[in-house]
């Protein structure tokens, strides 16, 4: 087992996340959930630098992945939970990104790429699509004002 750890390269890359999920966050349908399994520093050993979570709406522009301004990456500001500092390889991260972000009705596009400490790069993860379509807002408070005039001719009167 040592001679396995001695032959480890550690120049590898992290690992490509394969399992990145994006999703409408069903706690109350205005916010999107994002879930993946951590990839490590080198392949899925340790933990990575860090995570570029990034949309847009064409697809075709995750192949030039430096290319997407920082316009299109999510950061710690677009979170309402959950965090994008690297955790240890194979751990799950959840995060909800602030639906506020996204125009509704449009379509988007997310992928993922982690970066370890010499800026090595896993390669793009699964492409997760998405379309928030945000349900409208609860009724909180509501006023109800009855016209005393014409409700008043109103009384007496039954038709059959």
């Amino acid at each position: 087992c040592s001679s396995d750890l001695e032959s480890f390269d550690p120049t590898w890359p992290p690992s490509t996340v394969t399992t990145l999920d994006v999703s409408i966050d069903e706690s109350d349908f205005s916010n999107l959930q994002v879930s993946f399994i951590a990839p490590g520093e080198d392949l899925d050993r340790g933990k990575a630098s860090r995570y570029e979570l990034k949309y847009s709406q064409d697809k075709s522009l995750f192949e030039d992945w430096f290319s997407l301004g920082d316009d299109s990456l999510i950061t710690s500001e677009d979170l309402k939970s959950g965090s994008l500092d690297p955790v240890e390889a194979g751990t799950l991260v959840n995060l909800v990104i602030n639906g506020e972000k996204f125009e509704e009705g449009v379509k988007y596009y997310m992928c993922l790429v982690a970066f370890d400490k010499i800026d090595l790069h896993s390669e793009l993860s699964n492409i997760e699509s998405f379309d928030p379509t945000w349900p409208p807002s609860t009724v909180t408070t509501l006023d109800v004002s009855i016209d005393e005039s014409d409700f008043s001719n109103q009384i007496g009167r039954a038709h059959v």
